[in-house]
């Protein structure tokens, strides 16, 4: 499992690093702050803050980007989740912009029945990009797994809003 960890930093870092060879002020990284692994709807049970380090990555010639969140979590047991959004983007006024977009991520647990959970979702949020180069976000990821690391192959809910701050470039 070690392994599989650091196999999945190091393709997030030259992954990242690769796609920030282009445009400036496409491309973002910093962290992604917040909590609610574990959220029921409309239920705050077991409530855990959580840090994701988080790059974007401009495609295409409009605003949309994909963004990439790797963090750790507990939630009953420790976990390490990846989680990818495809992202469209709006400006509101001059540096600010609403965004939304599908999404899926993997998280590998550690002492629970499956070592492996997948689910879907989305996400939408706001951000700010000030004249320098700071970003600041605040967004909501729903997302429903689909294989869960009980093996009760039941659908569950996640939800988790986060406050975001990024260097762009």
């Amino acid at each position: 499992m070690k392994k599989l960890i650091i196999v999945l930093l190091a393709v997030f870092a030259l992954g990242s690093a690769a796609l920030a060879q282009g445009n400036s002020e496409k491309y973002a990284i910093g962290l992604r702050l917040g909590g609610g692994y574990g959220w029921g709807v409309g239920v705050m049970d077991n409530f855990n803050a959580n840090v994701e380090v988080s790059a974007m990555l401009g495609v295409g010639p409009k605003l949309n980007r994909i963004e990439l969140d790797l963090g750790w979590r507990h939630w009953h047991f420790d976990c390490l989740g990846l989680y990818a959004t495809y992202q469209w983007r709006w400006n509101i006024v001059k540096g600010l912009h609403w965004y939304v977009g599908p999404g899926a991520g993997v998280n590998f647990w550690f002492n629970a029945y499956n070592p492996v959970s997948l689910s879907i979702g989305g996400q939408v949020g706001l951000e700010y990009n000030f004249d320098f180069p700071l970003q600041l976000s605040l967004d909501i990821r729903p997302m429903i797994g689909i294989i869960d690391p009980w093996d009760n192959s039941n659908l569950w809910p996640d939800m988790s809003a986060a406050f975001g701050i990024r260097y762009r470039f």
